[in-house]
């Protein structure tokens, strides 16, 4: 091969690939999908809290009105000195408080 410079020489010129498009578009889907994730987990929890929220007001609603039955049914035998009685006796502490609430005091009978 003689080194002519009159014979053509090849050029070879390298262009660089750029990103596919179906690259983009999956971070634009992976991107949609984590938002949707991340409001489905906020919306759950609100829904969670709110669920709480109402069993909590009907647990304070039971309480209150537990306490109001039962308090003046044990107050009662309190008052009259035969809650020691009832305390020595051989019935638990929940048999009392049961039999107390379903015979109501004896006062209002």
């Amino acid at each position: 091969m003689s080194s002519n410079p009159n014979t053509p020489v090849e050029v070879t010129h390298v262009t660089e690939a750029g990103l596919p498009r179906w690259v983009t578009l999956l971070f634009v889907v992976a991107f949609a999908l984590v938002g949707y994730l991340l409001y489905a987990g906020y919306a759950a929890r609100q829904n969670f809290h709110k669920g709480l929220d109402d069993a909590d007001r009907k647990f304070q609603a039971l309480a209150a009105e537990v306490d109001k039955t039962l308090g003046g049914a044990i107050a009662d035998e309190k008052q009259r000195k035969t809650l020691h009685y009832l305390m020595a006796s051989s019935l638990s502490s929940f048999e009392i408080v049961v039999t107390r609430s379903s015979i109501g005091s004896p006062s209002s009978q």
